[in-house]
């Protein structure tokens, strides 16, 4: 098992990112996905297994940045594919994501992988004709077997079902917030799980 990079620290002396994450299972995917780095900037896919989490894999996506830039799900967890009321697993992001809401996710993404760095969002998962849901996605990248930046692995975490929309504005795509990961927070966390 990884070591546990967050320990049994008050919550007061975590990093901010991590006092963000509104789930220990966020934290626990973090901690594997800082351990498993062994040195690099981001685990290699390949060495990154999310298996180890079977309970979290019905909140899971992993998603593939192709070489014309669109993203393809590998794969979708069953919670989020019942929350959504279709199946993205083998479908691009542009085939499953609102129009308006596209190149905010791609850019997140982008974002994401290019810096390296875990993303946490906080937004409305709106799927018309449904009652929308406020859904936070930790996103956290993975290299392929080469070392290349390639791959995205989330996982989801759905608050209740509302019935009255929040006031948000359309320039915001549905996100309410964003945190990233910084760099110095990352090596805070490889030197608690340093032994």
């Amino acid at each position: 098992m990884a070591p546990d990079p967050i320990g049994h620290q008050p919550p007061d002396a975590l990093p901010p990112f991590l006092r963000a994450l509104p789930t220990d299972g966020m934290r626990a995917l973090l901690q594997y996905w800082v351990a498993a780095r062994e040195g690099a900037a981001m685990p290699r896919r390949p060495v990154f297994d999310p298996l180890r989490f079977p309970e979290m894999m019905p909140l899971m996506q992993l998603h593939e940045r192709k070489a014309d830039g669109r993203y393809l799900c590998r794969v979708s967890g069953t919670e989020i594919v019942a929350a959504v009321g279709s199946e993205s697993t083998g479908r691009h992001l542009d085939e499953v994501v609102l129009p308006q809401h596209l190149e905010s996710r791609a850019v997140l993404f982008d974002r994401c992988l290019d810096e390296g760095l875990p993303l946490l969002y906080d937004g409305r998962l709106t799927v018309p004709d449904r009652e929308w849901k406020r859904v936070q996605r930790l996103l956290l990248p993975l290299a392929d077997r080469h070392g290349q930046p390639r791959f995205l692995l989330s996982l989801l975490h759905f608050e209740r079902l509302q019935t009255v929309m929040p006031p948000i504005s359309d320039a915001n795509h549905g996100i309410i917030s964003l945190r990233a990961m910084t760099a110095a927070e990352v090596d805070h966390c490889a030197q608690q799980s340093t032994p």
